[in-house]
């Protein structure tokens, strides 16, 4: 291997990349793949020390070979564990929350509300923290959580990450919150200055898998070094004879863009809103100021070091999605060493083991107590004699008359041995930070004043973890929160949970019409504003209401007038079946003037109609006889106009029917005297006629 300096670090630059072609990338993958994993190895190789002194392998095989060529004994007393462990379950007993808060030009603006699936109305930043609540719940965060805290108190260092998945029955991407368990398979940019490394330009997780499944998984590609790479003469990242190194590869890259100020007070990138710049002016937004801002892309690609296996893809956030858990940080030499809790208390262990085991060898090497008798004294019981420090006889039978056997003195404890170990044990609790009070174990503090003090001494101590630990679960709360507008983009119902784990929904980007204008415009957006995140730090749910009910139990108990007024909060932090429900009838029964204006106007809303005293029914009974009375006047009112209309109407009847009468008999009259008439007619043409004819006749006579 290559000689490396002072510092750990190949003398090796890291080429600048020329192009986006396959061969650029995969050289500057190459190229900064050596250079993390030279930086990180001390780190690792401590970490893989670490656990095999907490996994009680604490000999080297050398040292055990020696000790058995020598039939000396080699024992392990493991006190390391129980440090971890300490610390763990102190870690387990609190819960780290991600609470969403505007920041930005979002302070002091009214937050845009929405109406959840149960009717309830919430500002946008409690959706988004009830959004990432149900996210770490459907991710099983809190698992992960645990496993990488464990991780950087056993070697100094653990990951999280942040990715998106496909939902299972369809096209929806949900974001998920990860893992890795493989503490060792992360190589990250050794620049990286912040604390939670959010400025790291590139990373490696990376999986060794034989060339027989690399050739199955990925057919078609090279897992062979790039030609003119010496990859092997630096390290075995990459692969050795047969195992091939599959990493997923994220780099950050810088890039410009021009972002919009418009009349709304809210800030746009250019390329999203110049095409809506129309739009936007109908509506009276209008652009107020623009200008350029230096950001960043991620790029993520599954690579070996011959090949890219899975093609590019641009990650919605504008940082490493990858997030380090750290134990003690020391910068040394230009580097950032790494270590955890049990680091310091290592070298008291191994001496701890050996004065024990030293101790013990003299104990068991040391004759047993031997008894002193002549020989007349046990003749006859040679045997019983010989087994006497074997076999536990009730009696040990002498000849009479004879001296009595004694015994001689024993082996004599090794003092010595045994107080080093002593001091020994009490080195590693001090190099360690941790005491006895906080091990649970009896110390010479009597009150509880002074163990809690003891207790708070050994938190101090390890309070550099749990500090880390808080800030690797806010940076994993600013990624999500970067995420979220940006994966949850399309009309869909999202499921959110509450502190108390009670799960409601929201509709989010629902696209209605605006019954003003007529134009489609979107509610529910997740990308109002700009939001950061705040960790709070306390009890679980389930166990802070446990307390709450023992405090106010302890109240009421003082004050019986407490459980006047609190009954209903008691009954809420308890846990029993509908327990709930207890609690709401509890409060309806409290004096209004005890409640906020909000739970009376909530209590109000649902309130079941007041029962009427006596008298207000007897007043009631009155006016509806009264009522009753008026509505029997109006309807004979009623009656008697009816009738009258009924006989106007009739006598309107008759009177046209007598007219139609009247004029049916002038027509008849009239018919007829035009009959008569006609027939008078018709009488005189036949009596002229016949006078004619007559006439006629005498002439031709």
């Amino acid at each position: 291997m290559k000689a490396i300096d002072s510092t750990g670090i190949i003398k090796k630059d890291i080429q600048v990349r020329e192009g986006n072609d396959k061969q650029a990338i995969l050289k500057e993958a190459v190229d900064r793949s050596l250079i993390g994993y030279d930086y990180h190895r001390e780190n690792m190789e401590r970490a893989e020390r670490n656990l095999l002194y907490i996994a009680g392998e604490q000999y080297t095989q050398e040292e055990l070979r020696e000790k058995e060529l020598d039939n000396r004994i080699a024992m392990t007393f493991n006190k390391l564990p129980q440090f971890i462990n300490k610390v763990t379950g102190s870690q387990r007993s609190t819960v780290q929350t991600i609470k969403i808060t505007p920041t930005g030009r979002s302070i002091g603006k009214e937050e845009p509300k929405m109406e959840t699936g149960q009717a309830r109305e919430a500002p946008l930043s409690d959706i988004l923290t009830d959004v990432v609540r149900e996210i770490e719940y459907s991710s099983n965060a809190k698992s992960h959580y645990k496993t990488a805290f464990k991780h950087a108190l056993e070697g100094g260092f653990g990951w999280l990450r942040v990715l998106t998945e496909y939902q299972e029955d369809g096209f929806d991407l949900d974001i998920k919150i990860a893992g890795q368990r493989d503490r060792w398979s992360v190589i990250v940019d050794p620049k990286a200055v912040e604390q939670d490394m959010s400025d790291m330009n590139w990373c490696f997780i990376s999986e060794r898998i034989s060339i027989k499944e690399f050739e199955k998984r990925y057919k078609g590609k090279s897992h062979e070094a790039l030609p003119g790479s010496d990859t092997q003469r630096y390290s075995t990242f990459w692969g050795e004879d047969d195992t091939v190194t599959v990493t997923e590869y994220f780099r950050r890259e810088p890039i410009t863009k021009e972002i919009i100020l418009m009349s709304d007070g809210k800030t746009y990138d250019a390329e999203d809103v110049d095409p809506l710049m129309e739009q936007l002016a109908e509506q009276g937004i209008e652009e107020q100021d623009r200008r350029k801002v230096q950001s960043h892309k991620v790029i993520w690609c599954k690579i070996s070091q011959g090949d890219i296996l899975e093609e590019e893809i641009e990650f919605p956030t504008t940082t490493i999605p990858v997030v380090p858990v750290m134990g003690r940080e020391i910068d040394f030499r230009g580097k950032r060493v790494l270590k955890g809790l049990i680091d310091d208390g290592i070298d008291a262990q191994i001496a701890l083991n050996r004065m024990r085991s030293s101790a013990i060898e003299r104990i068991d090497a040391s004759p047993l107590a031997p008894f002193i008798a002549s020989d007349k004294a046990i003749e006859g019981y040679e045997n019983m004699w010989a087994d006497a420090n074997t076999v536990r006889y009730s009696t040990l039978v002498y000849r009479k008359g004879e001296e009595r056997p004694t015994r001689e003195q024993g082996s004599t404890i090794p003092t010595a041995e045994l107080q080093v170990t002593s001091v020994l044990d009490n080195d590693m609790k001090a190099s360690i930070g941790m005491f006895n009070a906080s091990l649970g174990e009896t110390s010479n503090e009597i009150s509880g004043k002074a163990i809690k003090a003891r207790q708070q001494e050994s938190d101090v101590g390890t309070y550099e973890f749990i500090d880390n630990y808080e800030n690797a679960i806010r940076r994993v709360g600013l990624l999500v929160t970067e995420m979220i507008p940006k994966v949850y983009d399309t009309e869909r119902i999202l499921r959110i949970r509450g502190a108390d784990g009670m799960t409601d929904t929201i509709e989010i980007n629902k696209v209605i019409q605006d019954p003003n204008t007529g134009d489609e415009v979107v509610i529910n957006a997740l990308d109002h504003g700009k939001y950061t995140v705040v960790i709070g730090v306390g009890a679980s749910y389930e166990t802070k209401a446990e307390q709450n009910a023992e405090q106010i139990l302890d109240l009421m108990k003082v004050n019986p007038q407490v459980s006047q007024v609190g009954s209903d909060l008691l009954v809420k932090n308890l846990d029993f079946a509908d327990s709930d429900v207890l609690s709401s009838r509890l409060e309806r029964m409290i004096p209004k003037e005890f409640l906020s204006k909000q739970k009376q106007e909530e209590l109000a809303k649902d309130a079941p109609e007041p029962q009427p005293s006596p008298e207000q029914i007897e007043a009631q009974a009155e006016q509806k006889k009264s009522e009753l009375e008026m509505q029997k006047l109006q309807m004979e009112l009623e009656a008697k106009t009816r009738i009258e209309e009924i006989k106007l109407e009739t006598a309107q009847v008759n009177l046209q029917i007598k007219r139609e009468e009247l004029q049916n008999k002038a027509n008849e009259d009239h018919r007829n005297m035009v009959g008569r008439e006609e027939d008078r007619k018709d009488k005189q043409v036949e009596g002229i006629m016949a006078q004619i004819k007559n006439s006629k006749s005498k002439t031709s006579e």
